[in-house]
C-alpha cells in the first residue's frame, strides 16, 4: 500500500464517519460538479493530506467532471457545523470524530461502543 493510500485510509479509520448529501451540487456551465469537503484538523496532518489526496483522486479518475473544494482547519466552522451544514445542504462531505456524530446524529451512537464490550441493565 502506498504511503498516499495509506494516509487515506487512516484518515478514513479516524474520521470514524462521513457524512455525505448531494443536494447542494453547484453545477457550472461546462458540466463540472463541485462539491464542498470540510474538517477541522490541520491541512498537513493525516486526514487533510488524504482529503487533499481523495479531491486529487475524484478530478482524475473522472476525468475533471467532478471536483471537490477541500477546507481545513475548521474555516466552514467546528465539527458540529459541518455536521449541520451537511444537513442544510451547504456543505457536501463533512469530515469528524465518531464522538461527534454519537452526540449529534440520532441513532449513530452504536459506533462508540467498544468491541466485545457487554451492556448490563442496572436496576
Amino acid at each position: 500500500m502506498s504511503k498516499k493510500s495509506s494516509a487515506l485510509a487512516a484518515a478514513v479509520v479516524l474520521s470514524g464517519f462521513s457524512i455525505y448529501k448531494d443536494s447542494h451540487q453547484k453545477n457550472s456551465t461546462d458540466g463540472t460538479i463541485t462539491l464542498r469537503m470540510a474538517q477541522t484538523s490541520s491541512q498537513t496532518g493525516a486526514i487533510g493530506q488524504a482529503m487533499d489526496h481523495f479531491a486529487d483522486r475524484i478530478s482524475e479518475e473522472t476525468g475533471g467532471k467532478y471536483k471537490i473544494e477541500t477546507y481545513h482547519n475548521g474555516q466552514l466552522g467546528a465539527e458540529i457545523d459541518t455536521i449541520e451544514g451537511c444537513r442544510m445542504g451547504t456543505i457536501d462531505i463533512a469530515v469528524v470524530n465518531q464522538s461527534t456524530i454519537g452526540n449529534n446524529a440520532v441513532g449513530r451512537n452504536a459506533v462508540d461502543l467498544v468491541r466485545g464490550s457487554s451492556v448490563k441493565a442496572i436496576g
